[in-house]
């Protein structure tokens, strides 16, 4: 004879150590949050996912001064009109095609793919801070002697040097305080 009881229990607990070990998708750590701070590479372009017919702002470190959109011509944008280190964005049709967005803020270009998903929305996005920038391209412009395989080479030994130079003067200056016993520690 079977025992229902037994069965309703056993349900119970599957249901239940399965709704335990399954990942919440509010809780992924597969693509971008929601809302996120992000100190950005200017030499990289930033994936930026957006759900159609949801806004999203962007705040940057600095004024915007000039934004362009690709020429798909869904993705629409405004400048805060109070804050102008914010950029209002959203793409107007749900059969939205990926496009790019590129942002000037003071001297610095911040460079996104806009991907149109229905799976994925980056609500907020905070800028807090960026490095990096364009990779330099056409090195041959640059004048090398034949002895010089790298034409950034000189560049390096100069600035090697006066690193060296630098940290000789600083150590120099801190040799004065530093001892071995009773004798004074050689550089």
């Amino acid at each position: 004879m079977i025992d229902h009881r037994w069965i309703s229990l056993s349900h119970h607990l599957v249901a239940s150590l399965l709704f335990f070990h399954l990942p919440c998708p509010a809780e992924s750590s597969t693509g971008p949050g929601r809302i996120e701070a992000v100190y950005f590479d200017r030499g990289k372009v930033e994936k930026l996912f957006l759900y159609p017919g949801r806004t999203t702002l962007l705040d940057f470190p600095c004024e915007v001064s000039k934004a362009i959109a690709g020429p798909a011509g869904d993705l629409e944008f405004v400048i805060g009109s109070t804050d102008k280190s914010e950029l209002d964005l959203w793409l107007k049709s749900g059969a939205s095609q990926p496009t790019n967005l590129t942002v000037r803020c003071a001297k610095d270009v911040f460079v996104f793919d806009v991907i149109p998903s229905r799976s994925m929305h980056q609500e907020y996005v905070e800028i807090v801070g960026s490095y990096g920038g364009p990779e330099l391209k056409g090195s041959t412009l640059l004048s090398a002697s034949p002895k010089q395989k790298d034409p950034y080479e000189s560049k390096k030994l100069i600035a090697s040097s006066d690193l060296k130079k630098k940290s000789v003067n600083r150590l120099q200056k801190n040799s004065t305080n530093t001892f071995t016993g009773s004798k004074k520690k050689a550089l």
